[in-house]
């Protein structure tokens, strides 16, 4: 196993920020709705439904176009609600979005045979949920290299940040800043963007604010800079984040002193 928690901090907080827009350096996809299992960290151990629903690959195109925009350099995290290779169409997206850096985070027990060739697109990422499974997983993806990381929540090697999902989960939420919205942007699977991954309950989903009516640009440095600027003034104090038990505060520390000192009041 690797802890994978240094090194994306390290990815996120060693930038060059030039303009605002540079500060993103995680956009987040939602791609599939199903997942085959039912973590006790995950929603779906509390009743989370589970659908057999997918990003259509017209949506990731949209996507590509919106991260063309703004010369996007940092990662796509196809992570979301789901198990990213229940997706039938999991090659197209890829295909679609080949030219960025592109990491899957997977349980590796959804028994797809996609994984070699996904492997030739993205950085994959396995979660171990239960230590037992792992002869499993390698059965299952086969001789191709990927990143280990343990979030069997019983076991004393366990890498799992566990929080509430947004309220989903009985954790008590904190109430402090949260950096999530500084450097990284949650994009739904029907294009929709939401405040952030923990956001389960879709509190932050609006109708008209998704990747065909507003772009990436707008969206982060724009449309959402009130809700940055009361979470540096006033911390949690609205849904979802005043339900939320994530520390948004591990990571990014940087990007909101550059985001202080150098964007808030343009």
């Amino acid at each position: 196993m690797s802890n994978t928690f240094d090194s994306t901090k390290n990815r996120i907080e060693s930038i060059k920020i030039n303009k605002e827009i540079d500060c993103i350096r995680t956009i987040t996809l939602n791609i599939s709705e199903f997942c085959n299992l039912k973590c006790l960290s995950c929603p779906r151990s509390q009743g989370y439904q589970n659908r057999d629903t997918y990003m259509f690959p017209a949506v990731a195109y949209k996507i590509k176009q919106r991260l063309d925009e703004i010369n996007y350099n940092g990662i796509i995290s196809i992570s979301g609600m789901g198990e990213p290779f229940a997706h039938p169409c999991i090659l197209s997206i890829l295909e679609c979005l080949k030219d960025y850096k592109i990491q899957i985070l997977t349980n590796g027990l959804y028994p797809s045979k996609n994984y070699e060739k996904a492997s030739k697109y993205a950085k994959i990422i396995v979660s171990i949920h239960n230590e037992n499974s792992i002869q499993t997983i390698k059965n299952n993806i086969g001789n191709i290299e990927v990143t280990y990381r343990n979030h069997d929540i019983n076991s004393e090697k366990c890498e799992l940040i566990q929080t509430n999902r947004g309220g989903w989960i009985n954790v008590e939420h904190i109430n402090q800043p949260c950096f999530f919205p500084f450097y990284k942007i949650f994009i739904d699977i029907d294009g929709s963007y939401l405040l952030c991954p923990d956001d389960w309950k879709r509190i932050s989903r609006k109708d008209n604010v998704n990747i065909y009516t507003m772009s990436i640009k707008e969206y982060f440095c724009n449309y959402i800079k009130n809700i940055k600027n009361i979470l540096l003034d006033k911390g949690r104090v609205f849904e979802p984040c005043c339900c939320c038990s994530a520390d948004g505060t591990l990571m990014g520390a940087n990007i909101v002193e550059e985001y202080k000192c150098r964007f808030k009041n343009e």
